[in-house]
């Protein structure tokens, strides 16, 4: 659902997994009992939890709300929810996630009316498009876009996504939002 742009479901249903399946102290499936028949003769086992790919699952569908990848390119916060971006004094860090390209570290935070991406990109991503997906509530949008102090004009100011390549290693990104 992230890639194609059905964020909005993606957060539904990893909302409802996280508040219906997921145990809250070990963010792993429960355990589910046996099924008794009446004559309690053929007990059959329901769908007993936890199943290492049901458990799998939820932590890809985790990290895919971080970092995104596909063959030409890297996507970070790709499907994450606005609020998350809303909040000040508050930040999102990654550090060393590992991707086709190398490992990946990035914290993001909001300081008033400013984003603040601090990133270290894989040396061996040099060919790939760099994505930073910044949903922002209802309202906003992306204004000035700075990378490494310098003014850059390749972003989507209706998507609020910020995209470069060619700049392995130190990033830094400061969005004003208006």
């Amino acid at each position: 659902m992230i890639e194609t742009g059905k964020t909005d479901d993606f957060l539904a249903l990893y909302y409802y997994l996280v508040a219906n399946y997921m145990s809250h102290e070990t963010h792993c499936n429960g355990e589910l009992p046996l099924r008794e028949t009446p004559d309690d003769k053929n007990k059959s086992v329901i769908n007993v939890q936890p199943h290492d790919h049901s458990n799998a699952g939820f932590h890809f569908m985790t990290r895919s709300m971080l970092i995104y990848e596909d063959d030409t390119s890297i996507h970070l916060l790709r499907g994450i929810p606005s609020w998350w971006l809303v909040q000040t004094q508050k930040s999102i860090d990654v550090k060393q996630a590992p991707t086709t390209s190398g490992p990946i570290s990035f914290a993001v935070s909001r300081i008033g009316d400013k984003l603040e991406a601090l990133m270290n990109l894989p040396e061996r991503a040099p060919d790939k498009t760099i994505g930073v997906h910044l949903p922002l509530p209802s309202g906003s949008h992306l204004g000035q876009v700075e990378i490494n102090g310098k003014p850059w004009t390749k972003f989507d100011s209706i998507g609020n996504v910020v995209s470069f390549s060619g700049l392995p290693g130190k990033v830094h990104l400061i969005v004003t939002v208006k």
